[in-house]
């Protein structure tokens, strides 16, 4: 329904700023394509996360050309995300550790917890399958929680706090996943957001 046509508009607007040669614009609709692309669910999640990730691509094709450093972690972020919508996980890994490595090298706070954050829904999508290492989930996830905590960002704090959660779940320590449950719906107050 209206998802569809919002991507469909947004998909268009991407290609016109293309065509007039406005790079930001287009990376800014390619952003949204994606994100809103990761958002649906049901018979359309397969082809969201498709759409999602062919965003992801142009996106982080054109941060490459324009130089734009924090563009392309974001970018590398957004594909390891869609490609954990799909299932995809060693590609996910690579594209997240990239996106952390080079969030290192340029020295990226944001960067390096948006890509953290990314590594732990990783590993915690593999170890819900039962092919991962809830440790390494808890062990990213922790990592970003802090970082955005010193960042001030308490809604991706809240999430990945539920990501650490899901971990301490696999892992079979449900006080644990209901404490960090607990901490993200405080973590959403404290921004002055509902819960």
């Amino acid at each position: 329904g209206r998802r569809h046509l919002a991507i469909k508009v947004v998909e268009e607007s991407a290609e016109k700023f293309r065509a007039l040669g406005h790079p930001e614009d287009e990376a800014t609709a390619l952003d949204l394509v994606s994100r809103v692309c990761l958002t649906m669910s049901g018979n359309a999640a397969a082809m969201g996360a498709k759409k999602a990730v062919t965003a992801a691509e142009a996106l982080l094709l054109l941060a490459r050309q324009c130089g734009d450093k924090q563009s392309e972690i974001e970018a590398l972020v957004l594909l390891a995300e869609a490609l954990t919508h799909r299932d995809e996980h060693q590609e996910a890994f690579e594209f997240a550790g990239a996106a952390l490595r080079l969030a290192g090298d340029c020295g990226s706070d944001w960067g390096e917890a948006c890509a953290m954050k990314a590594i732990a829904n990783v590993a915690v999508g593999l170890a819900e399958t039962g092919h991962g290492d809830p440790d390494k989930a808890k062990f990213y996830a922790q990592e970003a929680v802090e970082l955005f905590r010193r960042l001030g960002v308490a809604s991706c704090e809240a999430e990945v706090r539920q990501t650490l959660a899901r971990a301490y779940e696999k892992d079979n320590m449900p006080s644990l996943a209901l404490e960090q449950v607990l901490k993200a719906v405080a973590a959403v107050r404290e921004s002055g957001a509902r819960p």
